[in-house]
């Protein structure tokens, strides 16, 4: 269903399906989502201020800057790559996309594109949570019905908790092979710093990925 909403954000865009796209996911305080996406190689501003935005993931969507007025003018907090911005009712629009471009105030589509989204049903993400011997939280993601594998070499993984990652799996490889690891529903594993992949998502299918491999703390 959300790969169903970025061909209606294609349309709308009226850009060829091809491109690659932008992508930030957000939750209302249901705990479901639903994903805006944007053409590559552009920017532009979404207005939320009749949406319910509790959590806010960009997932892949550029330079993303949240701001609590409606058209994406004056001050803004800045959500890096794969970063999470929790009790985000304040956001009233954000801008995503290309760095250092203008982006495109276009009001009108994005109400489109907001309909759009009250039209087709929220889905949970697939969701786990990760922690480094400082204590502090990371969480990745998956959209429903797919898998992935990420790579966690650089990144400290003292503990890592199965919150609703479906098919959770510990590597000890970079790239998700070889031995594994289960980790059930609910489920936490401690003293996780052997683990240098993880792969979650959708049982019974091949896992996409790693493209990179970065300290995800540090993102």
């Amino acid at each position: 269903m959300l790969r169903t909403l970025i061909v209606l954000l294609a349309l709308c865009a009226m850009v060829p399906f091809a491109q690659a796209f932008y992508k930030v996911e957000f939750w209302n305080n249901k705990g479901t989502s639903a994903i805006l996406a944007h053409f590559d190689g552009k920017r532009e501003c979404f207005c939320v201020k009749n949406t319910q935005t509790a959590r806010i993931y960009n997932r892949d969507g550029g330079d993303v800057k949240l701001f609590s007025k409606s058209d994406c003018t004056g001050n803004f907090v800045r959500l890096g790559l794969l970063a999470t911005q929790k009790n985000t009712e304040w956001v009233n629009s954000f801008s995503m996309g290309k760095p250092n471009t203008t982006f495109i105030n276009n009001m009108f589509k994005s109400v489109l594109l907001l309909a759009f989204c009250a039209a087709i049903p929220f889905t949970q993400a697939y969701e786990i949570n990760v922690w480094n011997n400082a204590g502090k939280k990371i969480s990745l993601f998956e959209d429903p019905g797919y898998r992935t594998c990420i790579c966690l070499k650089n990144t400290q993984s003292a503990k890592i908790f199965n919150k609703d990652g479906g098919d959770l799996k510990l590597f000890s490889t970079s790239d998700c092979t070889g031995n594994y690891s289960q980790l059930a529903k609910g489920d936490t594993r401690s003293n996780a710093q052997w683990v240098n992949s993880l792969s979650l998502g959708k049982s019974g299918i091949p896992s996409s990925g790693p493209l990179t491999c970065p300290n995800y703390f540090n993102v």
